[in-house]
C-alpha cells in the first residue's frame, strides 16, 4: 500500500509513500491549505503520528483563520511603506508586477480584490493565461523565464519576513499560500558567441568617452574593468576607491542611512572588492577621488533612471545587439569575469586542486562543507 489518509481537525490529508526514500509524505492542495512535507519515517504507524504533529502545527501556526476585508491595494500600499533593504524602484516594480498579473488573470484592479480570497492558484492561473489558457508544466519554453520572473517579483510582497510588518500595520492575512510559485520548465538556449572584434571595438569607443562624456566613461569602466552591477555603479562614491600597493579596488559597502545594501548581503568586512584591471582607468579613479568629488557618477536624481535604463544600454547595444544578449550593461560584467579568470587562471586551478584534495582527505561529499568549516575563503 503506497497511499493512506489521516483526518486532523475535520480535514482529510493524504499520505503518500515516496518511491525513492521509502518515507511517508503528507500532501494536500486546496485553496485554503497547501501542504507538501515529508514525515521522514518509513513505518506507517509512526509516520501517522508524526504527520498528525506536523499537520496540527501547520494549521495552528501557518494557516490562521483569515480576518478582515483588506484589498490587495491596501496590502500593496502597506508594503511600499515598509523600510526595506531594496531600492524604492524595486519595491514599486514588485507592486507593478502584481498589478499586471491580477489584471491579466482576472481582469480586475488590486482595489477590487479581497486579499484573503487569493491563493497560490493566482500564479497557476497567470501562467496558464500566458500559455494560452492551459498551464503547461511539461514543455520547456523560453518565455517561461519572463513568466517566472514576473511571478517571483510579485511574490516578494508576501515574503515571510514581512509578516510582522503587516501585523504591525493591522493587516493579519495568511500569505503562506502565495509563497509557492509553480516551477516552469525553461528551454535552455545556447548563448551565441560574440564576434571576436566586439571587445576591441568596445574598448576603443569607451576610451573616446573619456573626453566627451565622463559619466558614461566611468559607468562603462566600472562594469567592464571592476565588475560592478548597475545599482552599485549608481550608488558608487569616491570613498569606495581604495589603493593597496599597485592595485586599485572599488570596494562596495552598505550605506543603511541612504537605503543602499550590496546585493547578496555581506558578513563583517567581507565586502565586494572589484579589482580594477585597466591601468589608465585605475589612474582616472584615483584622480577623481583626489579631486574631491563625492560621487563617481554625477547626475540629477530625476535623470538617473533614464540614464541607466536607456542611455547606458543603448551605448552597449551598438556592439552587443539585443538578439545576441539581452543583458545590456550587465554583459560587460561577464566580460570582466572572463578577464579575471584569464588573469588568475593558474591560481584558480591551484586553489581548486587544493580544495579538492582537502575534501577527499576529510571525506566530504561536497566542497561547500570543506570551505565553510575547515578552509578560509582565501
Amino acid at each position: 500500500m503506497n497511499t493512506d489518509t489521516i483526518t486532523v481537525k475535520g480535514r482529510e490529508f493524504t499520505l503518500l509513500k515516496d518511491s525513492k526514500s521509502g518515507n511517508w509524505r503528507i500532501r494536500k492542495r486546496t485553496e485554503d491549505c497547501w501542504l507538501d512535507k515529508t514525515t521522514g519515517i518509513s513505518e506507517l504507524g509512526e509516520a501517522r503520528k508524526m504527520a498528525r504533529i506536523i499537520i496540527e502545527r501547520h494549521l495552528n501556526e501557518n494557516y490562521r483563520i483569515l480576518t478582515g476585508n483588506h484589498t490587495l491595494e491596501e496590502v500593496a500600499q502597506a508594503y511600499l511603506s515598509f523600510p526595506k533593504a531594496v531600492r524604492p524602484y524595486v519595491a514599486e516594480a514588485n507592486v507593478s508586477r502584481l498589478r499586471q498579473i491580477v489584471r491579466d488573470t482576472y481582469d480586475l484592479e488590486l482595489s477590487d480584490v479581497i486579499a484573503k480570497n487569493i491563493t497560490y492558484r493566482l500564479w497557476e492561473d497567470y501562467a496558464a493565461f500566458r500559455h494560452g489558457g492551459k498551464l503547461d508544466l511539461s514543455t520547456p519554453r523560453r518565455e517561461n523565464i519572463g513568466i517566472t520572473s514576473a511571478m517571483r517579483s510579485a511574490c516578494s510582497l508576501f515574503a515571510k519576513k514581512l509578516d510582522r510588518r503587516y501585523e504591525e500595520a493591522g493587516i493579519r492575512l495568511d500569505f503562506a499560500n502565495l509563497r509557492t510559485v509553480p516551477s516552469l520548465p525553461i528551454l535552455k538556449v545556447r548563448r551565441q558567441p560574440l564576434p571576436e572584434n566586439t571587445l576591441p571595438a568596445i574598448l576603443a569607443a569607451w576610451r573616446d568617452l573619456r573626453d566627451t562624456d565622463t559619466n558614461l566613461y566611468f559607468t562603462i569602466g566600472l562594469a567592464l574593468h571592476a565588475g560592478l552591477r548597475s545599482s552599485e555603479i549608481d550608488a558608487a562614491t569616491t570613498a569606495w576607491i581604495e589603493q593597496s600597493g599597485a592595485n586599485v579596488k572599488v570596494v562596495v559597502k552598505d550605506r543603511p542611512d541612504e537605503g543602499f545594501y550590496a546585493k547578496g548581503g555581506t558578513k563583517d568586512d567581507s565586502w565586494l572588492a572589484g579589482l580594477v584591471l585597466d591601468d589608465q582607468f585605475a589612474f582616472d579613479l584615483l584622480e577623481l577621488k583626489e579631486s574631491g568629488y563625492a560621487n563617481i557618477i554625477n547626475l540629477r536624481p530625476e535623470s538617473r533612471e533614464w540614464f541607466f535604463g536607456h542611455t547606458v544600454n543603448a551605448w552597449v547595444r551598438q556592439f552587443i545587439p539585443r538578439e545576441l544578449d539581452r543583458k545590456g550593461l550587465h554583459r560587460l560584467r561577464g566580460m570582466y569575469a572572463d578577464a579575471i579568470k584569464l588573469k588568475f587562471e593558474a591560481q584558480i586551478l591551484a586553489s581548486r586542486a587544493g580544495i579538492d584534495a582537502a575534501r577527499l582527505a576529510l571525506n566530504h561529499n561536497t566542497a561547500a562543507v570543506t570551505l565553510q568549516y575547515y578552509l578560509t575563503p582565501q
